[in-house]
């Protein structure tokens, strides 16, 4: 019994020596090792870095020699302007936080608040804090004239902010030109005495504005007589009016030699062609009544030397 009890006692005290071993290990960072040599470890670290940039405004400028206070002038249809404005941004915080690619320029006018015009700039040429862009618009030939606003917005790559330049402003000229489709009007053979007489389908003047002009009340027919080489048929003997058919005999004004007649009811304003809608505006001819006293014959300007003209009135 007694042995059995110094044996008890024996175990007792060794279990207590290996509980003493086992934690004076785990405070040495045996486990931690162990932990790393089986590639179970509980945590990794890893470097965190910050970089700041954008904090300065940027400063934006507008320069172009050709874009002086006399202005410049449309080209006429079908070509339009094309302008090419320099652009100088200067960024306190270097080039580098310039973000290239949000550089964007339009014109604004006030008969047209956006344009909708913008296009990207190319960069030309930089030092550590300015960098130069070159930017090509294209300005329309129907735009209306007068003082356009040249907007410039960029933004830096720190903050994303836009830095809008809205100081620089140039004059567009005012065009005013116009063409003529056909460049002959004919009619039937006629027989004296006739009335109401119009000539067959298509045979009337369509007149396209082709500068930025509202043309609108500002045309005239010049009309001439027309001669079969010996006798005359007076122009006076034809009308003209914006409405065809019936309505050209009835409700138009008659011509006079070499003399400009208005067109009073013309709507003529400048628009994109293009559209077939925009820009143009027609004139119809009639004669009300034949003349009975004209013997048999072909009667035009040209066998007079002469043609019909329509005008652009002054202003």
């Amino acid at each position: 019994m007694k042995k059995e009890r110094n044996k008890l006692e024996v175990y007792i005290v060794l279990t207590v020596f290996v509980i003493i071993i086992f934690a004076s290990l785990v405070s040495a960072g045996w486990i931690e090792w162990i932990k790393k040599i089986t590639g179970k470890a509980a945590v990794a670290g890893f470097n965190v870095s910050v970089s700041i940039s954008g904090t300065s405004a940027m400063n934006i400028t507008v320069y172009n020699a050709s874009l002086d206070a006399t202005g410049t002038t449309p080209v006429e249809y079908p070509i339009n302007l094309s302008l090419e404005i320099n652009i100088s941004i200067h960024d306190p915080d270097g080039v580098n936080d310039i973000n290239d690619s949000s550089v964007t320029m339009n014109f604004t006018h006030s008969a047209n608040p956006e344009l909708g015009n913008e296009t990207g700039c190319l960069q030309t040429a930089n030092n550590e804090t300015d960098q130069n862009y070159t930017c090509s618009i294209e300005m329309m030939y129907w735009y209306e004239p007068g003082t356009y606003t040249i907007k410039v917005t960029a933004n830096d790559l720190g903050n994303g902010t836009y830095f809008p330049n809205t100081d620089t402003t140039f004059f567009y000229g005012t065009l005013q030109a116009l063409i003529l489709e056909p460049d002959n009007i004919y009619w039937d053979p006629l027989t004296p005495g006739a009335t109401n007489q119009i000539p067959p389908a298509g045979n009337f003047t369509m007149i396209k504005n082709t500068g930025n002009f509202n043309l609108s009340g500002n045309i005239s027919i010049n009309g001439t007589d027309l001669s079969d080489g010996s006798n005359t048929f007076d122009v006076e003997n034809f009308t003209a009016d914006v409405d065809e058919g019936a309505a050209a005999c009835t409700g138009g004004i008659n011509l006079s030699h070499s003399t400009n007649v208005t067109i009073q009811d013309i709507v003529l304003s400048q628009g994109d062609l293009s559209t077939g809608i925009q820009g143009n505006a027609s004139i119809y001819y009639c004669i009300p009544e034949v003349p009975t006293s004209l013997p048999s014959g072909a009667y035009s300007t040209l066998t007079a030397g002469t043609w019909w003209e329509i005008k652009i009135e002054a202003n």
